[in-house]
């Protein structure tokens, strides 16, 4: 399993490298967290730090087990990607690749491979990676909530204390603070008071610097009582 897992871990390497190889795509430089599923299930997960210099792309990663890699070839074309590394663990030689697309949710999807010197595949499965919002989360927003009654603009700004956030919301009627503001992997969510009733938002980052969700109106009887799509950007 430990073998498994440290396949899974570098195949998360390859995957979100292999994506900012063609420039005409979305910049991927910055943080990101990937899952990759093992032949039994089990889960393994890695923080990957990318950064790109002169149009050239570096990146690291920590998996789970604190075990580091780096990649070695990587092709992306049409928002699909390829990408291989080499590796020689406990005397076993072999390929680890990935192939996976860039979805319209933002999201690095398909599966990851583990190959023997001879090209047999050993372990297979799913891989996703997505955007670490928390790393990009604190600042201005400027937010789009779209209603029946039109367009709502306004900004949020998120700050960050130890492990705690805070914020408020800023439109042309003045400021409120946001309440019960949660960060996980790609997804942010909120709410605040709005006279009697209440607004809640969830969203999720799209791409590095957009948010996209819906806001929902729950009355003062506690009941859904509207809702529609809720966009931001820095």
């Amino acid at each position: 399993m430990k073998r498994t897992r440290l396949l899974v871990g570098i195949a998360s390497v390859v995957a979100v490298m292999a994506v900012s190889a063609d420039h005409h795509e979305e910049s991927v430089a910055g943080v990101w967290y990937g899952t990759g599923v093992g032949p039994n299930g089990d889960e393994s997960e890695s923080t990957l730090t990318i950064t790109e210099k002169d149009g050239k792309l570096s990146a690291s990663s920590e998996n789970d087990q604190g075990t580091s890699r780096d990649l070695d070839r990587i092709t992306f074309k049409d928002s699909k990607l390829a990408g291989e590394i080499d590796f020689d663990r406990d005397g076993q030689e072999g390929v680890l690749g990935v192939k996976a697309s860039l979805n319209k949710k933002g999201e690095l999807k398909e599966k990851w491979y583990a190959n023997d010197a001879d090209g047999s595949e050993l372990y297979a499965g799913d891989w996703i990676g997505v955007r670490a919002l928390d790393k990009v989360v604190v600042g201005e927003w400027n937010v789009v909530a779209i209603t029946d009654d039109g367009d709502l603009e306004h900004q949020i700004s998120i700050t960050k204390s130890g492990y705690k956030y805070s914020g408020s919301l800023t439109s042309d009627d003045g400021s409120i603070e946001l309440e019960k503001i949660t960060v996980k992997k790609n997804k942010l969510s909120y709410e605040f008071p709005f006279g009697e009733a209440r607004v809640k938002v969830a969203a999720a980052l799209m791409g590095a610097k957009k948010l996209s969700g819906e806001w929902t109106y729950i009355d003062s009887s506690d009941q859904e009582a509207a809702t529609g799509k809720w966009s931001a950007k820095k």
